[in-house]
């Protein structure tokens, strides 16, 4: 998705934004992904680690850790 396309789709979902709201909420959209990205591609170079993702994910889940206010 181009840039441009991106902020458009952004401007929709959150039309309250300012237009620097809109280009930090691009900035970690983008941010985001890219980690989404390397962990994909970790998993797919290394696939004895999605045991242990998926081990620490059910250990949050247990523990309530499912909002991002978890610190």
């Amino acid at each position: 998705m181009e840039r441009d396309e991106e902020l458009d789709f952004l401007r929709k979902l959150y039309p309250g934004l300012t237009e620097d709201e809109l280009q930090a909420a691009g900035d970690r959209l983008d941010e985001y992904l890219d980690l989404a990205l390397r962990i994909y591609e970790r998993l797919r170079q290394d696939p004895a680690a999605y045991p242990l993702l998926k081990a620490l994910l059910e250990e949050r889940r247990d523990k309530g850790g499912d909002s991002a206010d978890d610190g």
